[in-house]
This record gives C-alpha cells, sequence and structure tokens, in this order.
C-alpha cells in the first residue's frame, strides 16, 4: 500500500468495489432463499463475484511478475467462494470461482517463473502435464459428480 493519507491507499480504494460486490453476492444469497423468482437473485450473485474476481484479475496483472498482494486477495476470495458454494450447495458460486482460479494460476505459473528465468520449454511441459493432470481429475472425480449438480440451488 502507499504511504499517505488514510484515503489514499491502495486498501481502501479497493474496499470500495470489493465492498459492492460482497454486497451484491450476500444479498442475492439472502433473499433467494425464500423467493419464488430465483433467477434475479441468482444473476446478482453471479454479477458480484465476476465483478471481484475479475477486478482482482485485472489488477494482479500489471506487476504480474512481482505482485502478490492482489493474486493473494483473488486465491483467498476464490477459495472462500468455491468453500462457501460447497457448503450452501450453489454450482454457479463453485463454477465460478473454479474457473477464475484454473486460469489464474496458469497466468501466475507462467510470470512467476520466467521471471526467475525458466526456458519456456520447462514452462510449456510443465503446462501440458498439468492439463493432463487436470484432465485425469475431471474424468475421475468431477464428471461423475456433474448430474447431481441439478440438485443444487
Amino acid at each position: 500500500s502507499q504511504v499517505g493519507n488514510f484515503n489514499e491507499t491502495t486498501l481502501v480504494y479497493l474496499s470500495m468495489p470489493l465492498g459492492t460486490s460482497l454486497g451484491l453476492v450476500g444479498l442475492g444469497f439472502l433473499f433467494s432463499r425464500d423467493a419464488k423468482r430465483k433467477l434475479p437473485y441468482r444473476v446478482l450473485e453471479a454479477a458480484g463475484l465476476l465483478n471481484a474476481l475479475g477486478l482482482l484479475t485485472l489488477l494482479s496483472l500489471p506487476q504480474v511478475k512481482d505482485d502478490l498482494f492482489f493474486i493473494g486477495l483473488l486465491l483467498a476470495f476464490g477459495f472462500a467462494a468455491v468453500a462457501i458454494g460447497v457448503f450452501a450447495r450453489r454450482a454457479m458460486y463453485v463454477s465460478i470461482a473454479s474457473i477464475a482460479l484454473v486460469i489464474n494460476l496458469f497466468v501466475q505459473y507462467f510470470a512467476k517463473l520466467t521471471a526467475i528465468g525458466v526456458p519456456w520449454g520447462f514452462l510449456a511441459v510443465g503446462f501440458g502435464i498439468a492439463l493432463l493432470a487436470l484432465a485425469i481429475f475431471y474424468e475421475r472425480r468431477i464428471k461423475g459428480f456433474i448430474p447431481k449438480l441439478k440438485e443444487w440451488n
């Protein structure tokens, strides 16, 4: 964060859009339980999740090689969204957060390792192995679970 007045720090500026995003998710989560039509509340939740994860992704990209603050916030928020989604049985939370986490982890993988001088050949092999491992994980664990998501809210 920057040195200066309290209202000039990065954390204060970041708290406004993230607070709004979390507010959207919270309001959608709170009011959708008793609603007959859940779609408007689901859209509200999706907008909040996409806004927060997209904002943190965009903030982490300019300093991708040496910054850990925004990617740390993104990982914490993403894993929290997955945990809440599993606990509350909300497939949308799990889906949006998982996709954002996988994309950001691959971006960070390439950025951090090229910053320390790892050749692209090794990075490509590592990326291919990671994709293969994710495909095997999907085939063995997740593929059979996807039809059960229809039972979730």
